[in-house]
């Protein structure tokens, strides 16, 4: 059971895409990113410069998943372009890609947390948070 491929067929090869598809799902990629980038800079900006919004804790988190958001999104860029040319852009294109999707993902976790935190902290009332932590959580 060693050899998971006795046959010599490679079973990856029914999955790959041709040049053609390939460029129609790369422009796909961009233009679904463009749409939800425009949509992102325009609730952040909404966001952010409305007093309504920006006296609320929830507001200023959503804030800043937003901003972690756009980060995966200018890496999604780089996916489609590298599906259009079918090909990468080597190593360290690669590697800093895919550090920055994993970074702002991991972020995006952090904050959705925090952003659960602050919502049950303020539908259940239970002041749970400190006073003097206002700085760190607002």
């Amino acid at each position: 059971m060693s050899d998971i491929n006795a046959t010599g067929i490679d079973p990856w090869a029914a999955l790959a895409l041709n040049p053609v598809e390939l460029t129609i799902v790369g422009s796909a990629y961009f233009l679904l990113t463009t749409i939800c980038l425009i949509a992102y800079v325009t609730v952040i900006w909404i966001f952010a410069t409305h007093p309504i919004f920006i006296s609320h804790t929830a507001y200023k988190v959503m804030i800043n998943m937003g901003v972690n958001d756009i980060g995966m999104l200018l890496t999604y860029y780089l996916q489609g372009a590298q599906m259009i040319q079918n090909s990468d852009f080597g190593y360290w294109p690669n590697r800093l890609a895919g550090g920055l999707n994993t970074a702002t993902w991991c972020g995006t976790m952090i904050f959705t947390f925090l952003l659960a935190l602050n919502r049950f902290d303020v539908m259940v009332g239970l002041n749970f948070i400190p006073p003097n932590s206002h700085q760190f959580y607002n």
